[in-house]
């Protein structure tokens, strides 16, 4: 019971520590509202979006280490889930035409 438990907490951190990630990257300066929706990532539950790109800031929701093609959680270790995570992540970047190297800044907190 105590290794589930720490599962569930670790995902819960993992899962906030994300919820208020954002990236800054080089685009147009218009101020648009756009929401992103990656089919390679897990779908958004709930009222949120997995990112929203507004002017040159992309936000992104929480992620937590769902895998988009089996629907399973990944629990097999902090390792693999920070893995699946930072996939799903960039999955999202990726479909709001970004990549990795075009970050500026990431910022997170929980």
């Amino acid at each position: 019971m105590q290794k589930a438990g720490n599962r569930i907490f670790t995902s819960f951190l993992m899962f906030m520590v994300f919820m208020i990630v954002y990236c800054t990257c080089r685009v147009s300066h218009a101020l648009d509202k756009e929401v992103i929706a990656s089919p390679s990532a897990p779908k958004a539950v709930g009222p949120y979006s997995q990112a929203i790109k507004i002017g040159n800031t992309l936000y992104f929701s929480g992620q937590i280490a769902i895998n988009p093609e089996t629907g399973n959680m990944i629990t097999d270790s902090i390792e693999a889930e920070t893995k699946q995570v930072l996939e799903n992540l960039k999955s999202v970047l990726h479909e709001a035409g970004y990549s990795p190297h075009t970050l500026a800044e990431t910022r997170g907190a929980i």
